[in-house]
């Protein structure tokens, strides 16, 4: 295999952290809506509604993740070379 030169391997990292980032606003973001889809479903279903705590796990969970993932794509840039 072919030596990559510098330039493509820096867009290669900056592709993986633009990857990472974007999954972890996803998790951000579901994290959000989960919750309200939650209680909506719940009200509109005629099911039981969802515990305090399970609504507050899935905010917190999907915020953590997010930003674990943010902080994993951060560590990649820090891969760059001049």
């Amino acid at each position: 295999m072919a030596q990559m030169s510098k330039a493509a391997r820096n867009e290669q990292c900056k592709l993986r952290a633009t990857f990472f980032s974007n999954i972890g606003l996803a998790f951000v973001v579901g994290g959000q809506v989960a919750p309200i889809y939650a209680l909506v479903g719940a009200v509109g279903g005629g099911t039981a509604l969802p515990s305090l705590a399970a609504l507050i796990g899935m905010s917190f969970g999907g915020f953590f993740m997010g930003f674990g993932l943010h902080e994993v794509a951060l560590r990649g840039l820090r891969n760059l070379q001049d």
